[in-house]
């Protein structure tokens, strides 16, 4: 039967360097995910927007970069 790991947190108990790790891992999927997602959107849009002109694909290279300056912000402060 597998460890608990956040009842053994919760209970104080000290985890080994391996459920650490293991715990690390495990709660940062969703993030690593959530990031591969946005990068393959972000592909999907200049990839559609390439079709329309050489000004629309700079633009879109303008809004990825402000989107990702504004978004580590408002993550960052959480606003």
């Amino acid at each position: 039967m597998k460890d608990d790991l956040l009842a053994n947190l919760r209970d104080g108990n000290r985890l080994t360097l391996r459920q650490q790790i293991t715990m690390i891992v495990r709660l940062s999927i969703p993030a690593i995910l959530a990031q591969v997602s946005s990068i393959i959107m972000q592909y999907i849009d200049a990839a559609m927007v390439g079709w329309l002109s050489s000004e629309s694909s700079a633009s879109i290279g303008l809004v990825s970069s402000s989107t990702w300056l504004v978004g580590g912000y408002v993550r960052q402060h959480g606003l």
